[in-house]
């Protein structure tokens, strides 16, 4: 008697546990839901038949004949509308006034988080759902007219008209500019690291054929034995170089090729499979073919690049970057720094750009800018620099020999980004 009634209650607390459990998720549902209304946010095709979303997922070659059956069976009366079963915390959280201003208060309360508050007037559904879909779509015309007119509005269709801009490649052929298109079928990587390593996964992802991958450091014998001795590398006539330098100038790299029209460059960010953008750096005898085939076998967003110090993207991090090192300088928190830039809305803050880029990339680049390429456009000097005062006002105020300590002294200088204060 006492076993039964132990394996009862065993019984009946594995259910209460189960009950409990698909309440939480049914409830972390209805929050899903609600954080998609708020923000956009897409899901897949499989995410979306498991939260309920859709009833079906199938193959897109089936989709035609899937779709007239099932509006057949729905017509027949054979299929019919699947009924949501509510738990008591759904039923809480949406059919109880407390309960659904709980779930939108909490809901803005996340989106204003990641946000910063930098949209200036959230989608709000309560209309909808309260008063039903005519009031609901009265609400959102008002707003939509409202927010149409604001500059973050003009800002976002700027940013979504330019990616789409981005996709056409300015490069290709036309009846006013009429020459053959390089064909690319067949890449070569020199440097397997993890830059080479991530151009030969998204060039094979885009049905490019890697024949080589050759990783080139100082302990490689390959590139003892093969390369470091030699003056010259040969490669077929109709072979494109793209260097992926983040500073050499490609005109320079030109200056000494045989055939100089065959030289580009293909700038990747790391990590490559992840980083959407590539920049594509033409010098003034790059073959517009060259040209056309590196925006078109990449499969990134494209932006084509002047030979010009930094490119474009580190010629805005540049600056970026030894502004947050002035400021740091100048006595400022650079927990503070890194705060008042997300609230902005920059995704990451000056300082911890500086380590996650690589304080030695950083460096680089910020040298880079300031030497003699630059022209004094970027230019900026400071004690103990061989480089002439040029004072170019973006890339003034720190004393960069910050940089070089914690380079040339990585042991001695760790924490040294937070205690600066005078060389």
């Amino acid at each position: 008697m006492a076993s039964r009634r132990r394996r009862r209650n065993a019984e009946a607390g594995k259910q209460k546990r189960r009950n409990m459990a698909k309440q939480a998720r049914q409830a972390k549902q209805t929050q899903t839901a609600i954080q998609m209304m708020l923000t956009g946010q897409q899901v897949k095709p499989d995410k979306a038949k498991k939260m309920g979303l859709v009833d079906a997922v199938v193959d897109p070659n089936a989709l035609e004949r899937s779709a007239i059956a099932t509006a057949l069976d729905a017509a027949s009366g054979k299929t019919k509308p699947r009924q949501r079963k509510l738990g008591w915390m759904d039923w809480f959280l949406e059919k109880t006034p407390p309960g659904r201003k709980l779930l939108f208060d909490q809901a803005t309360k996340a989106m204003l988080k990641q946000t910063k508050g930098n949209y200036p007037a959230p989608p709000d559904p309560r209309a909808g759902l309260e008063a039903g879909h005519t009031a609901g779509s009265t609400v959102e015309r008002q707003l939509f007219g409202k927010l149409a007119a604001t500059s973050e509005s003009a800002a976002l269709r700027g940013i979504f008209f330019g990616a789409t801009a981005a996709k056409k490649n300015p490069a290709s052929p036309s009846p006013l500019r009429p020459y053959p298109s390089q064909q690319v079928e067949t890449i070569g990587v020199l440097g397997a690291g993890l830059m080479g390593a991530g151009i030969a996964e998204v060039s094979i992802g885009k049905n490019l054929r890697a024949s080589r991958l050759v990783g080139l450091t100082d302990g490689s014998p390959a590139w003892k034995k093969h390369f470091a001795g030699a003056d010259m590398a040969i490669v077929g006539p109709h072979c494109i170089i793209a260097s992926n330098t983040s500073t050499l100038p490609i005109g320079e790299i030109a200056s000494v090729a045989q055939r100089p029209e065959n030289i580009v460059g293909m700038h990747y960010f790391s990590p490559v499979p992840k980083m959407p953008l590539l920049e594509v750096i033409t010098h003034d005898k790059t073959a517009p073919a060259v040209a056309a085939a590196a925006v078109e076998h990449v499969g990134k967003t494209v932006i084509a690049v002047k030979d010009v110090p930094g490119f474009y993207v580190n010629r805005c991090l540049g600056p970026f970057l030894t502004e947050a090192m002035a400021l740091t300088q100048q006595g400022a928190d650079p927990l503070a720094i890194n705060s008042a830039l997300l609230d902005f809305g920059m995704p990451v803050g000056g300082v911890t750009l500086c380590d996650e880029v690589g304080i030695d990339v950083s460096r680089h680049v910020v040298n880079n800018l300031i030497g003699d390429q630059a022209k004094g456009y970027l230019g900026a000097w400071s004690p103990g620099r061989a480089a002439e005062p040029t004072r170019g006002v973006r890339m003034e105020g720190a004393d960069l020999r910050m940089l070089d300590r914690f380079v040339e002294e990585e042991d001695t200088v760790s924490e040294e980004l937070y205690l600066y204060r005078d060389l």
